[in-house]
């Protein structure tokens, strides 16, 4: 439906209060990126963005947060009057459980893009890239850094400047800027996991993606594949773990057929996960496992093809991104952290597949997004069982990785989109 990804006009912004900035904000938090991956032919219902090139990758060995953006505030001292003020993304908190992303080539409309992966950027990858596309016509862009340490405004120039935590405000240059909005890119906790969401539904304060019941659910891997289980959509059998809770592996194998997967319940990027073959490799990869949780999932290993596909919604529709197949090393047993992270994997966006598979994948994503009540731009893993003809659900990730290398930018690319065009959507879908 071309044109359908157009975004709306801005909203006028916000009524300035005697010493406050008359900004629209729309705050974000940085996150890393995954890396799952869709169809050689774009789906009848994808929405078509005017082309525009993508914005380039910035070195891998970047460490540094990038702030590209110009000062929030005019040369004269106050904002300009015609944009809405948009808070931009921070830098993931130490410890983030998702590394970030891998280097690729922008996909042109037509043809597939085959990419390596390799070795995890920096936050500031993905800081500039949604900073570099956001739209300066429509928005004043403020980028806030959530660490551990605190928040933080941190302007292009001068010393960063605190977060009053009350109102999510910040005092700069004299003036009180109260954001409108905010755009949310930080992985783990709290930008993932629901806590963050909360807060800003206290306030009152918009946001992008979903809200915080979805976003605490789908961190829960189990849960996840529960609630999608009981709606119809296929997942693997499985087991949920507790560190309180002994169970004999025995147990498990009565249940549960080999091979199997043990993996954290609510970790990313496959740390602490094992493949199981034989009975007496299932209690050390249940040992493994909860080094890095207190929940450990065990399910039937589902054998077939993996996608990877970007939903979001648009004018009250559910609509589907160009999906990307991913491909392990022949050296890997499955998809790990160096399969993802360090060259041991390919993505291939738009994924070469028949169309009857894409239909079916992408029935089963706007399915899974419908479900889960789900807002703004998410992505869902899917392996293909050919042997049955079925999709099976592995995992839904609310807040995507969006650094020029990370596979929504790939899709919206594949999809002939831009990301200004797209974030501009995500911002304004966020006030509906």
């Amino acid at each position: 439906q071309p044109g359908s990804l157009t975004p709306p006009l801005a909203t006028p912004p916000t009524p300035a209060t005697p010493g406050e900035a008359p900004a629209r904000s729309a705050a974000a938090a940085a996150e890393s990126a995954k890396a799952p991956a869709e169809s050689a032919k774009a789906p009848a219902e994808l929405a078509k963005l005017p082309a525009e090139p993508a914005a380039s990758l910035p070195p891998s060995h970047e460490d540094a947060i990038q702030s590209p953006m110009k000062d929030p505030v005019s040369s004269a001292g106050a904002p300009s009057p015609d944009a809405a003020s948009v808070s931009a993304p921070v830098a993931a908190p130490p410890g983030s459980s998702e590394p970030a992303a891998r280097s690729s080539t922008d996909a042109p409309e037509s043809a597939s893009t085959v990419t390596p992966a390799s070795a995890s950027t920096s936050a500031a990858t993905v800081t500039t890239t949604i900073q570099n596309n956001l739209d300066r016509e429509q928005y004043d862009v403020y980028k806030i850094n959530i660490t551990r340490e605190g928040w933080f405004y941190e302007p292009e120039e001068g010393s960063p400047v605190a977060v009053d935590k009350n109102d999510f405000t910040v005092q700069y240059k004299e003036q009180k800027i109260r954001f409108d909005a905010v755009l949310i890119a930080l992985h783990g906790t709290p930008g993932e996991d629901g806590k963050l969401q909360g807060y800003f539904d206290m306030l009152q304060i918009p946001y992008t993606g979903c809200n915080a019941a979805t976003s605490a659910l789908t961190m829960n891997k189990s849960y996840t594949t529960g609630v999608a289980g009981k709606s119809g959509i296929n997942v693997a059998q499985s087991v949920l773990l507790f560190d309180h809770s002994p169970v004999d592996v025995a147990d498990i194998l009565e249940k549960l057929q080999l091979p199997l997967f043990v993996k954290p319940n609510s970790g990313g990027s496959s740390i602490g996960m094992s493949k199981v073959l034989h009975p007496e490799e299932l209690q050390p990869a249940i040992e493994k496992a909860f080094k890095e949780d207190t929940q450990v999932l065990v399910e039937e290993m589902i054998t077939g093809r993996e996608f990877t596909i970007g939903v979001y919604k648009s004018k009250g529709e559910i609509i589907t991104l160009p999906m990307t197949e991913v491909k392990a090393d022949a050296s890997k047993v499955f998809f790990d952290f160096e399969a993802k992270y360090e060259g041991k994997s390919t993505e291939v966006t738009p994924a070469q597949v028949d169309e009857l598979i894409a239909d079916k994948i992408r029935a089963a994503a706007r399915q899974v997004y419908a479900i889960f009540n789900c807002r703004g731009v998410i992505r869902i893993d899917f392996i293909y069982n050919e042997a049955i003809g079925a999709p099976f659900m592995l995992e839904v990730n609310t807040i995507p990785g969006q650094s020029a290398a990370s596979l929504i930018p790939q899709q919206v690319a594949a999809a002939g989109g831009s990301l200004k065009d797209f974030y501009s959507l995500l911002v304004e879908e966020c006030f509906v």
